[in-house]
């Protein structure tokens, strides 16, 4: 009886050839296979689970850990009683084989799931970033749209629009709708009035003409100043805006030179290095960002625009402040004059 548990002892955590050289005979031999194979897919299977509940953390508790799975002493009794000799060596065996298996098989099983569920939430992710981009895109568009018609007059003072009447228009839900007239409001294009909803803000030609006058003077005082200022790096950045400005200009694209133009202009509050100048140049653009998009599109003034940047850029880099100031009022007051154009061009039509 002994012997026969020796045998088994062997087969199952030492080897199966050498248990064959003891004289287990094939039915004891595949007992022990089966009953291995059981154990390590159990100890496989479970052992991610309960490692942090018992301190499976480090190397030493996982070898120690692999060699109770190993039922060291089983093996080490089963070889003793064939020689004692050998009890060293079933206990240094049966902790080194499980140990390695207790430590690669759940780490394999955990990279594995991990990796699964990583190209999984890649995917989630993406897809989020792909919805919410497109709401993004959308209620840009919407926003531009309606930006134009009422800079242009289509939509007069105190129309109310309607959320839902919008979104069938453009064929989208109420959210990119309800963020396009968010921004709408906070440019002042519009009112957010209890119990009318959203309104048309009356804006008159004289007062638009007193914003683009103020945002003038203050953003000619911002490029005197960034002349001075400016680091060598800024000028080159505010260089390369320039440069990147060609190609939309060139295929009469409104929107992305439109976004390169703000860039500019803010790249220039920021060269002033005077924080809350740079806070106050902002807030005053935000105001007037719809009419300055909507005058790009009168005549050829995209044209004129970015030449007139590039006028600019020369006076900063030849270190004249004045003449930098001066031309950048000018380049506010034709704004002007082209958006005033454009609102009596469509009012006409």
């Amino acid at each position: 009886m002994l012997r026969d548990f020796a045998i088994v002892a062997t087969a199952f955590e030492v080897d199966v050839i050498e248990a064959g050289l003891r004289g287990a005979d094939s039915t004891v031999m595949a007992l022990s296979i089966a009953t291995g194979v059981t154990k390590a897919v159990r100890v496989m299977a479970g052992t991610p689970l309960v490692a942090r509940l018992i301190g499976l953390d480090n190397p030493r508790s996982a070898m120690a850990y692999g060699g109770r799975m190993g039922t060291v002493s089983g093996v080490a009794g089963g070889l003793a009683a064939i020689d004692p000799k050998l009890e060293s060596y079933g206990a240094l065996t049966a902790t080194f084989h499980t140990g390695i298996g207790c430590l690669v098989g759940p780490l394999l099983l955990f990279l594995i799931v991990r990796g699964l569920g990583g190209v999984m939430r890649m995917g989630e992710g993406n897809a989020m970033d792909g919805m919410a981009e497109g709401r993004g895109l959308l209620s840009d568009q919407i926003r531009n749209a309606l930006t134009d018609e009422i800079a242009s007059g289509v939509l007069a003072a105190g129309i109310a629009l309607d959320e839902q009447d919008l979104a069938d228009r453009f064929g989208a839900s109420r959210t990119p709708v309800r963020e396009a007239l968010r921004q709408l409001a906070s440019s002042g294009l519009v009112e957010m009035r209890p119990r009318r909803g959203v309104v048309v803000t009356r804006m008159t030609p004289e007062r638009i003409m007193e914003m683009f006058e103020t945002t003038a003077e203050f953003e000619a005082l911002c490029v005197r100043l960034a002349t001075y200022r400016m680091t060598p790096l800024e000028l080159s950045a505010l260089m390369d805006l320039h440069e990147q400005s060609a190609e939309p200009v060139a295929a009469q694209d409104y929107d992305t030179y439109d976004a390169l133009n703000r860039a500019f202009h803010e790249a220039l509050y920021r060269g002033t290095h005077n924080g809350f100048m740079a806070e106050q140049a902002l807030a005053i653009r935000s105001r007037l960002s719809a009419f300055r998009r909507t005058q790009l599109r009168q005549g050829e003034r995209i044209l004129r625009s970015r030449a007139e940047h590039g006028e600019i850029l020369q006076a900063i880099a030849e270190g004249d402040g004045d003449a930098a100031a001066r031309r950048m009022r000018a380049h506010m007051l034709n704004a002007a004059s082209a958006l005033g154009r454009y609102v009596a061009d469509h009012a006409s039509d």
